[in-house]
């Protein structure tokens, strides 16, 4: 409630967060030269999810999102989402992140703008829609959190702003503005053979998506990372904590990752038989 304060206080528009679920869940509606945008923004359920007595974000289910969309659409030129979504340190999105984004833009969406994962991710246009999987972190303390988690720590310090351009009529086009930030978090506009790489990573991340092998990759490197940087969390705060981090992991324990972890080892499987055909059939 204090950051929505905050915001109000300089002119800013809040979204995605209020006093209860349904003040969270409404939309702002801007008009910019003669455009009608409405916003809307959701979260990933956790203890920060609003309810219909406790303040927080906007759960982000399905559901939910499908019933806001429709009341919008049809007062606005252009319906844009804010999801706080995906897995960290995946490089590529979850099959059923892309499925989800395709139902919302099938459902009225214009853009979808992703963000959590803490690294970038690709870029699709889908029908007349436009889909950021993540932006990448913007500003964030890496070092944050009770235990520093090395890797991939380049990849966390790079982001691109994007610059979506609404006419009324058309679909929205977009540009990139490739940053990064350093220790100090001071932002940087990318120059030169820096903002070349990151232009073209997220080119690369983006044709995963359009060719569609984004899903293996997904199984093949982002579940793994999160898998490593979990493991030395668990370990390290065990030896720090001892029997309060035994309690707190088990109030706390991600489930999902259960589930994710088994379409992993099964994705692993699938490749390593794949591979091992391969040879077979040509006789190594």
């Amino acid at each position: 409630m204090d950051t929505i304060e905050l915001l109000s206080n300089e002119g800013i528009h809040p979204v995605g967060g209020g006093k209860n679920e349904s003040e969270a869940r409404k939309p702002v509606v801007l008009e910019i030269k003669g455009i009608r945008i409405g916003f809307l923004g959701y979260c990933k359920i956790g203890e920060y999810t609003a309810k219909d007595d406790k303040g927080g974000s906007a759960p982000l289910q399905k559901e939910s999102i499908m019933e806001d969309v429709e009341k919008i659409k049809n007062e606005v030129d252009y319906v844009i989402l804010s999801l706080h979504w995906g897995t960290e340190l995946s490089e590529y999105p979850s099959p059923e992140q892309v499925a989800l984004a395709h139902s919302l833009i099938d459902a009225g969406v214009d853009v979808i703008l992703g963000h959590h994962p803490h690294v970038l991710q690709g870029i699709e246009r889908y029908n007349s829609g436009l889909i950021f999987y993540s932006l990448g972190n913007f500003i964030f303390d890496n070092k944050a959190g009770k235990v520093f988690y090395e890797g991939m720590l380049q990849e966390r310090s790079q982001s691109v702003i994007a610059v979506v351009y609404l006419n009324g009529v058309a679909p929205p086009n977009y540009d990139l503005i490739p940053v990064y930030f350093e220790d100090s978090f001071r932002l940087i506009p990318a120059e030169g053979k820096r903002k070349e790489e990151i232009l073209k990573h997220v080119e690369e991340l983006s044709m995963a998506i359009e060719e569609g092998y984004y899903h293996q990759r997904f199984f093949e490197k982002g579940v793994e990372s999160i898998i490593k940087r979990e493991i030395k969390t668990y370990i390290e705060r065990m030896k720090q904590e001892k029997i309060r981090f035994l309690i707190w992991a088990f109030k706390n324990f991600k489930w999902r990752y259960i589930k994710t972890i088994i379409k992993y080892m099964k994705s692993r499987f699938i490749s390593m038989w794949i591979r091992d055909n391969r040879r077979f059939k040509n006789g190594k």
